[in-house]
């Protein structure tokens, strides 16, 4: 090769390589005045949708069905505005955070806990995550959220994989839902098996200031080992409430959780008719578990 060719080729690098710097500059810009607009205005219109999704739900329809509805409502009231900003959310919320590096909000997931019922007048526990004790009742997990006493717990599955704590206490039984917007829960449930996740910008959110003492329930956070170690931590949503708080029916928690398979949220549902409580996580990280967890 010549002195000339090798000169050609070097220009030829050289004009690829301004090339691409120019494509992150505009993919950085792009997802700034863009996406990241869309996902903030998400974030804005994102509790007015859950109004009416729980309204939904409380006349009776299901979960998708509720979605349905609700979607239609926004589609109506704020038209391509709330389509970009819900198209921007299922992305993620990307944002930049360094030339050429995007960092992500992966994924939205919404978890669900419905109480219609109030025939056994005391607060219920209940386990969130930890699929590895699933089909032990999650007996490890109630020592900070023990039964009322002469209730009894059996922890089943729906045909549209939601979860059900059924509680009984001499004829008296309730019977708690939790389920997720996104995906049947059950799948959400089977993928920490494998998988480790970290939650981030996470809100908590109750559907009426009927319920607004459920903010006072405590969330334990507890990891049990099958190999014998444990962990302990907890959270309470009222503790985050802020002065400026503009909406009472929700309150952010600036908190980042990790979550994997032995490892269970345990929280108590306040005894009032037709309550809803709402966890929503964007999962930033996910990582497959290939060892045994210690």
């Amino acid at each position: 090769m010549t002195k000339k060719d090798l000169l050609r080729n070097s220009l030829a690098d050289i004009s690829e390589l301004l090339e691409n710097q120019s494509g992150i500059n505009h993919l950085e810009e792009d997802y700034e005045t863009d996406n990241y607009e869309d996902y903030e205005a998400y974030e804005m219109l994102e509790p007015e949708y859950m109004q009416k999704k729980n309204a939904a739900l409380r006349s009776g329809q299901n979960s998708t069905k509720a979605h349905q509805t609700a979607d239609s409502a926004m589609l109506r009231t704020h038209g391509n505005k709330w389509r970009k900003a819900k198209n921007a959310a299922s992305k993620g919320g990307t944002k930049t955070i360094s030339q050429g590096k995007l960092g992500n909000y992966s994924a939205l997931y919404d978890i669900v806990i419905s109480r219609p019922t109030i025939n056994i007048a005391q607060a219920l526990p209940i386990v969130l995550f930890a699929p590895k004790y699933f089909t032990s009742n999650y007996t490890n997990f109630f020592a900070n959220n023990p039964l009322p006493a002469g209730v009894t717990l059996a922890i089943t599955t729906s045909a549209t994989g939601s979860v059900l704590f059924t509680f009984t206490s001499g004829v008296n039984v309730d019977i708690i839902t939790v389920s997720c917007n996104q995906n049947p829960y059950i799948s959400f449930l089977e993928n920490l098996k494998t998988s480790a996740i970290t939650l981030t910008k996470n809100y908590v959110r109750v559907n009426s200031t009927n319920s607004l003492s459920q903010f006072g329930q405590p969330v334990n956070i507890a990891t049990r080992s099958l190999y014998g170690k444990s962990s302990n931590d907890n959270f309470t949503p009222s503790s985050f409430l802020s002065p400026d708080q503009q909406q009472t029916t929700v309150l952010a928690v600036p908190m980042k959780f990790e979550l994997d398979g032995v490892t269970g949220w345990i929280t108590s549902m306040e005894p009032v008719l037709n309550s809803i409580l709402t966890f929503n996580s964007f999962v930033s990280e996910s990582t497959s578990i290939n060892r045994k967890t210690l």
